[in-house]
This record gives structure tokens, sequence and C-alpha cells, in this order.
């Protein structure tokens, strides 16, 4: 259990993408091209992270790297879904994507805590507007129909289970008598991680399920 943990990062991203996989073969629709960007960011750059940490090499640029891409793939997710509010989302995402790329700290010695912490605000606030459209304007039934509303439902509930670990990762893991504690905390992030995923793969999975059994 402990090492499907410690390797969820990849194994979570990479199931999902095998489903996407099949449903390309098999010239089936899919959610969202911006989610399977996410998940293969995810994948190369998370497996890049875990090597790195098993030489115990130091893999904090990559992390950063991570956040980077993620805010820019998840931004262009939330403008197609934002559309009718574009100038607010893309002046919001403006911002925090120059918070990111200005960000001062020396990103190859210590964890990106801060850029993560703007991802997380920024998933959050987006998903939030997003629930109070679609619950405004959109009957319920059609609405638990909608890929987009799990894809994002997933992004909330991974980004706002994790967005106090984030802050408070490169504070935990730079005193010694924290760092255990950090380490108990990155397994409980990976767990959500993979919770998303599992959404992401039900969402995928789900029109399967109703073509063999109906």
């Amino acid at each position: 259990m402990k090492w499907f943990l410690i390797y969820s990062d990849i194994i979570a991203p990479s199931f999902f993408l095998i489903i996407i996989l099949i449903k390309l073969i098999r010239k089936e629709n899919y959610g969202s091209n911006y989610i399977l960007v996410y998940a293969i960011i995810q994948i190369l750059l998370n497996s890049i992270c875990d090597y790195i940490d098993f030489v115990d090499g130091n893999n904090y640029m990559y992390y950063y790297i991570n956040q980077v891409l993620t805010l820019i793939t998840l931004g262009f997710l939330f403008k197609s879904l934002l559309s009718q509010k574009k100038i607010l989302s893309d002046f919001f995402f403006i911002i925090c994507v120059i918070s990111s790329l200005f960000y001062s700290d020396n990103i190859t010695n210590s964890f990106a805590s801060f850029p993560f912490g703007i991802l997380s605000v920024f998933i959050i606030i987006n998903s939030l507007y997003y629930f109070k459209i679609k619950f405004s304007n959109v009957e319920l039934n059609y609405l638990y129909a909608n890929k987009s509303f799990w894809y994002v439902a997933g992004l909330f509930i991974y980004f706002s289970s994790n967005f106090l670990i984030f802050i408070s990762y490169n504070n935990l893991i730079s005193k010694s008598e924290t760092i255990n504690y950090a380490y108990i905390l990155w397994l409980f992030h990976n767990l959500i991680f993979t919770l998303m995923f599992i959404i992401f793969s039900l969402v995928e999975l789900w029109p399967l399920f109703q073509k063999r059994f109906n």
C-alpha cells in the first residue's frame, strides 16, 4: 500500500491515459483535451521527480515546472468553461501566471509552496464560480451527466484538500523535526491525487458501462 501511494502520482494518471488511448483507438469521444494534457504533464514530470527522489537527488525545479504547466493548461480549461465571463477569467489567469513566473525564491533549492498556493487558489475560485453558474442555470440531471462538471469536481477536491499542504510544505521539509510529518502529508496528497484521477477515469468509463448494461 505504501509503495502504491508513493508512485500513485504516476499510476493514476497513466490509468486515465490508457482509457483515453483505448477510446481514441475505438474512435470514441472523450471529455477534454485539457485534462488529457494535464494527465500527460503529471505522468512525465512526476516520473522525473520520483526517479530523482529515488536516487536522493533534487527535484524541486521539476515540481515548479509542473506547477507552471498545470496552471497554464487548467487556465485554458477554465477559459473554455467560463467563456461568458472571459474578461474576468482572463485577467485572473494572467495575474496568476505572472505571479508564478516571477516567483523569487530559488526553485532549485526549495519546494515552490507559493506558486502551488497560487495554483490552488486559482483552481478553487474558478471551480466555485463554475459551480455557481451551473447550479443556477442547468437542471441537476443534465449537470450530473456533464463530463466537465465531474472534471471540475475532481480538480476542486484535489486542490482544496491540498492547499494547506502546498503552502506549508517547504517550511515542513526545511526542519528536521517536521520532515516526517511532511512525508506523511505528501502521501495524503498522493491519495487525493489518485482520487481525482479515479473520478476522471470513471467519467470516461461510465458511458461504456451504460452501453454494456442497457
